[in-house]
């Protein structure tokens, strides 16, 4: 899959890169490149979800599905003060490719799932805690603008972090044929260790309005605990292996 900026398409900026990829719903014919692009969280959709995108026909190669093919999602961009290459490439395994081509659908849903829970964990749970920290309370306080950044940064480290491992989870899921339940916990599994992480390290980091550090320390990992029982207890239940209180330095 790859773009270039003099793509025709739809939108204002007739500058900006685009991806060659058909949304089907309204017919446009290509996409806008954002930063998000390549990101596990931009590009799932396009790869796997048929109802909604078709990729260019070279995308992937359907005559060989014994095989692993490594997709190249790659646009050229170009401007007045920056110009360069945004490159990712997506090695995916024969069976993940077999699926896509015989059961799109399921892998299309299973990927969705994967998402949301991904969502859950950073938007529901790390960012509601480390806001409870920082203010005192889950909304952020707009005469501090400053704080509501250093959050974000952490909120984009979890995103980082995530979109390390999220492509071959999913694809071990696939290929040893994992029920619903199962993929979910192995989800799960992975997820976990990275929001304790970063919630963790965060804490270490941000600064407080909120009284004596200790005491909303307390009250930030109460948030925590009490989201992730509220969004993933059913899971915490099929994983009780996990250890919920653990306190790895991976993201600092």
């Amino acid at each position: 899959m790859r773009a270039i900026n003099k793509a025709p398409a739809a939108g204002k900026n007739a500058n900006a890169a685009r991806f060659p990829v058909e949304k089907k719903e309204t017919s446009i014919h290509s996409l806008n490149a954002t930063a998000n692009s390549f990101s596990y969280s931009g590009l799932a959709p396009i790869l796997f979800d048929p109802t909604n995108f078709r990729l260019p026909a070279l995308a992937i190669s359907t005559q060989n599905e014994t095989q692993s093919q490594t997709l190249l999602a790659q646009v050229i961009f170009g401007g007045k003060t920056t110009a360069g290459i945004a490159r990712r490439e997506v090695l995916m395994p024969a069976g993940v490719l077999r699926r896509r081509a015989s059961a799109p659908q399921l892998l299309a849903m299973r990927s969705q799932r994967f998402l949301e829970a991904a969502a859950l964990m950073q938007k529901q749970i790390l960012e509601v805690a480390l806001k409870q920290f920082v203010y005192g309370n889950p909304s952020p306080r707009k005469d501090r603008p400053f704080v509501a950044g250093a959050v974000e940064e952490w909120l984009k480290r979890f995103e980082l972090l995530v979109d390390d491992v999220f492509f071959s989870v999913l694809f071990e899921a696939v290929e040893k044929n994992m029920l619903d339940e199962e993929s979910a916990v192995a989800w799960f599994q992975v997820l976990l260790p990275i929001g304790q992480s970063v919630f963790n390290a965060g804490l270490d980091a941000l600064p407080s309005s909120n009284g004596a550090r200790l005491m909303a320390r307390g009250r930030a990992q109460r948030s925590f605990d009490g989201a992730l029982r509220k969004h993933f207890g059913g899971l915490m239940q099929s994983a009780p292996e996990l250890s919920f209180e653990d306190h790895d330095d991976t993201a600092h």
